[in-house]
């Protein structure tokens, strides 16, 4: 038997409307790897994931739709993750976001909390470590057949550690 991971009580601060009930994502990482392998762990349990791999383009979709969660990369080219929260935070967009990032620091994830940032994961991540984040900042939701079990990632979804943690 695996052994499961613990659930989260959901965030009291995030205020749900319909739109997010559908349980949307945006992921925001200059590595389009990050972003293909986010969008096959999310999908199958039932988020509707966007992408982008330009933080100016993600500004605009965060500020054009409206999403249950964002995961936001800190180091990119042209913005930074720091200056797109600030700027998202700026547009009164209190969407949670997840910051992920492959170089962790006291100051950015300090400069990131002041800004509203739910949680900080850094990379490389498993499926496992990602997936409980969001459900601890969301809580749990609908899930496919297949992870209708709480905290256990469905086989398939085993190749996204494969990814990271290849040498």
């Amino acid at each position: 038997m695996r052994p499961r991971l613990p659930i989260a009580q959901p965030n009291p601060a995030y205020r749900r409307t319909a739109m997010a009930e559908e349980r949307s994502m945006l992921v925001v990482d200059d590595e389009e790897v990050v972003c293909q392998v986010c969008r096959r762990i999310f999908a199958r349990q039932g988020f509707q994931v966007d992408t982008s791999t330009d933080a100016r383009r993600g500004l605009a979709m965060a500020t054009e739709k409206e999403y249950s969660i964002i995961l936001l990369d800190v180091k990119m080219p042209n913005m930074d993750g720091i200056e797109f929260l600030q700027r998202l935070r700026e547009k009164h967009c209190d969407v949670p976001v997840l910051i992920i990032t492959g170089y962790p620091s006291i100051p950015n994830a300090a400069a990131a909390m002041r800004l509203g940032a739910c949680d900080y994961v850094t990379k490389p991540f498993t499926s496992e470590e990602i997936t409980w984040a969001v459900e601890r900042i969301l809580g749990p939701g609908r899930q496919t057949e297949a992870a209708a079990e709480p905290g256990v990632i469905p086989p398939a979804d085993k190749s996204a550690e494969l990814l990271f943690w290849e040498e």
